[in-house]
């Protein structure tokens, strides 16, 4: 999936330009998700929004509302898109099946669930894989909220929903992966609630949570956008992306009837995916920052060292204070002092304290170890490259072929190739993965990250 690990001075021109390295590459660099030149549901939508907010990516945008209102479920016409693009590729029937964490956990949600079969899950592989903590954010909008209530929902193989409870209504409630976004839901009896699909109801798959825990535009689309008069049309547009029924237990006599609700990017609450990790009271953690700007200007950072009192399309940053002050300045002089030494902006430091956070459910600990790896341009890196290759990150303008690394390694999420809304090259792939591979691989990093994290030795190797 991940491709070979190759060193910077391996890099051949040819191989770097034409062959994706990995599966997970290959399914990126064919990944661009609107292309086509449908225009026929501009005037169903609002013409409007076409002609005067995204006349760029007319073609791309008509063709998602033209889905979105061909049939089958709006809100899921997102996740159809990733699920062909993302999901099948890599996992095939990905986006038709169940999953679930181990064939044990298999075995018992069938035995408490007959008209389910082992052939409708897929699971990982616990000897080779990670627990997988995805997250999600649960938007609601209310007439007296100056601004929706973004609500982190979590998605793992076993359980998914919202550990902190919110209100009569929401959240403090898990349940079964498989079963998460029923609406079929009974009071609960002797302690157990019992959870139906309904006949015909979509499942709730690998797709459906990429496309939820990445539905970056979402929270655009539903605020209305920046102009006023195109709001409502705007509005209308958030139909394609993934909303999912959500339902609470209250004790052990009340089931809370199910609400469906818009469930968008995690990055609208903690961008980092690290709160999942910290709730759980996790020791030891290597944080990347999947950036496209300055260290010191990065808001996701900054966050969980005081409140970024800023809201808007991005989210709201306000909720995931967790660290002392103290240590965001610290972070902030390592990584300067990476960048003037033309290195990798790794910083690393034991035993924080980490604060209590009510929106998550966050008990506060101590005896916390911390990596923290940022996405940055590296002289070092760049000096290992062959000339041929080097070269290439001088490419500025529109190649079509190799497309532009003036922003190298800062890609745009969108229009980084236009004509294209969604598009990466090839090479453009390829060099940001060796660039993030060799990052943490190098021999420099391995001894720091495994100075600092108890749970490598000396001896252990995370090449």
């Amino acid at each position: 999936m991940l491709g070979r690990v190759e060193r910077p001075g391996q890099l051949e021109y040819e191989p770097v330009t034409t062959s994706p390295n990995g599966s997970l590459s290959a399914a990126i660099v064919d990944s661009s998700l609107f292309s086509g030149g449908l225009r026929e549901t501009a005037e169903q939508v609002g013409e409007v929004i076409i002609d005067n907010l995204f006349d760029r990516y007319r073609d791309e945008l008509t063709q998602i509302l033209r889905q979105a209102l061909s049939g089958g479920e709006r809100s899921r016409t997102y996740t159809r898109l990733l699920g062909e693009k993302l999901i099948e590729p890599l996992v095939p029937t990905g986006s038709e099946r169940y999953f679930a964490w181990d064939s044990e956990t298999v075995r018992e949600i069938v035995h408490e669930n007959p008209t389910l079969n082992y052939v409708d899950f897929l699971t990982t592989n616990p000897r080779e894989r990670p627990f997988l903590i995805l997250g999600a954010s649960m938007v609601s909008a209310h007439p007296n909220y100056e601004f929706p209530r973004l609500i982190p929902v979590d998605y793992t193989p076993l359980y998914s929903g919202v550990r902190q409870q919110l209100g009569d209504r929401l959240g403090g409630t898990y349940v079964w992966s498989w079963a998460y976004g029923s609406t079929d839901v009974e009071e609960p009896s002797q302690g157990i609630v019992t959870i139906r699909r309904r006949a015909g109801d979509a499942r709730f798959t690998l797709a459906d949570v990429i496309a939820s825990s990445g539905a970056a535009p979402q929270l655009f689309f539903l605020l209305g956008g920046p102009v006023q008069r195109l709001a409502a049309a705007v509005r209308l547009a958030a139909v394609v992306f993934p909303s999912f029924h959500h339902f609470a237990i209250r004790g052990d006599h009340e089931a809370v009837s199910p609400v469906e609700l818009p469930h968008g990017d995690g990055g609208f609450t903690d961008n980092l995916g690290l709160m999942p990790l910290l709730v759980r009271q996790v020791r030891n953690i290597i944080v990347f920052v999947n950036a496209k700007s300055e260290y010191h200007a990065n808001a996701d950072v900054e966050s969980f060292f005081r409140p970024v009192l800023k809201r808007g399309w991005t989210g709201d940053k306000s909720m995931n204070h967790a660290f002392d002050l103290a240590e965001y300045h610290d972070l902030l002089v390592g990584f300067r002092k990476n960048v003037s030494e033309g290195e990798a902006l790794v910083y690393c430091d034991r035993d924080w304290h980490v604060h209590s956070n009510e929106l998550y459910n966050l008990s506060g600990y101590g005896g916390l170890n911390i990596c923290w790896v940022y996405n940055r341009e590296v002289p070092a890196w760049e000096s290992k490259l062959r000339p041929a290759v080097r070269a290439l990150l001088e490419e500025k303008g529109d190649n079509d072929k190799l497309g532009s690394f003036e922003n190298f390694p800062w890609y745009e999420t969108f229009a980084q190739n236009r004509p294209n809304l969604i598009r990466l090259t090839t090479t453009q792939v390829n060099l940001l993965a060796n660039l993030s591979s060799w990052t943490v691989t190098n021999d420099a990093t391995v001894e720091y990250i495994g100075d600092t994290i108890s749970a490598l030795g000396p001896d252990d190797s995370v090449r």
